[in-house]
C-alpha cells in the first residue's frame, strides 16, 4: 500500500515530487490535497496525509533537513461516516444468480470466483484486496495468514467451518495465488453486475458487516 501509494504520486505529481524539500509549502500541499479529493475518497487522502506527513517528521526530525512539517498547516478533510449497509439474503441470491454461480458450485472461470469471493467476505469479513492477494502457501487448517494487509501489519484470518467448506471448492490451477484475478477485472465486474441489478447503495466492501 505504501508503495502503491509513492509510486502514484511520483507518476501524476511529478512537479512536486522533484522539487526539494525546502521549498515544499503547505499552500502547495494544500492544492495536492484538493487535487486528490477530486479523484479518490477521502480516506484514501487522509492515509496519503498520514503516510507523507510521517516522511516530512523524518526529514525534520531525524534528518534536519527542514524546521517545520509544511503538512501541520494543512487542514484534513473530515473523516466521512463509517458505513454500516447490511445485505439481505435476497440480494446476495440476486448477486449469485447474475454471476451465473449456485451455492456449493466449483468455480470454473472468473464470474464464478467472484461470486465466490463475495461468499468467502461474509464468512470472513476480508477485504477484496485481501482476497485476492491469498497465497495458497497461507492457507492453514484454521486460519490464514495475509503477511500484508491494508493497515501495513500482518493478521491472520479465523476460518469458521462455512469459510472451510468454501475453500474446498477451489481446485489447483498452478498458480501461486487462490484466486488469480486482476483487481481491476474484478471491481469491474462486480461493479457492473450490481448495476444492472439495481442494487442501490451497494459495495464489495459492505460484505464486512455481514462477517
Amino acid at each position: 500500500v505504501v508503495r502503491i501509494s509513492i509510486n502514484h504520486f511520483i507518476e501524476n505529481y511529478k512537479h512536486i515530487a522533484d522539487m526539494s524539500v525546502h521549498d515544499i509549502t503547505p499552500q502547495i500541499l494544500t492544492n495536492w490535497r484538493n487535487s486528490r479529493l477530486s479523484q479518490v475518497s477521502i480516506g484514501t487522502v487522509l492515509r496519503d496525509i498520514s503516510l507523507f506527513s510521517a516522511i516530512f517528521t523524518y526529514a525534520q526530525k531525524e534528518l534536519f533537513l527542514i524546521e517545520s512539517n509544511p503538512f501541520s498547516f494543512v487542514s484534513k478533510p473530515s473523516q466521512p461516516k463509517s458505513r454500516n449497509r447490511r445485505i439481505s439474503d435476497f440480494e446476495i441470491e440476486l448477486i449469485l444468480n447474475a454471476h451465473d454461480y449456485k451455492r456449493g458450485q466449483v468455480p470454473t472461470d472468473p464470474q464464478h470466483y467472484i461470486a465466490w469471493s463475495f461468499l468467502f467476505a461474509i464468512e470472513t469479513a476480508m477485504r477484496q484486496g485481501e482476497i485476492l492477494s491469498i497465497e495458497r502457501a497461507n492457507i492453514f487448517d484454521d486460519y490464514i495468514h495475509l503477511p500484508d494487509t491494508k493497515n501495513g501489519d500482518f493478521r491472520d484470518v479465523p476460518l469458521l467451518e462455512s469459510a472451510k467448506e468454501l475453500l474446498k471448492l477451489i481446485r489447483p490451477t498452478g498458480s501461486s495465488k487462490l484466486i488469480d484475478i486482476e483487481s481491476s477485472t474484478f471491481q469491474n465486474m462486480f461493479g457492473n453486475r450490481i448495476r444492472k441489478l439495481k442494487i442501490q447503495d451497494l459495495h464489495f466492501h459492505d460484505t464486512r458487516h455481514e462477517g
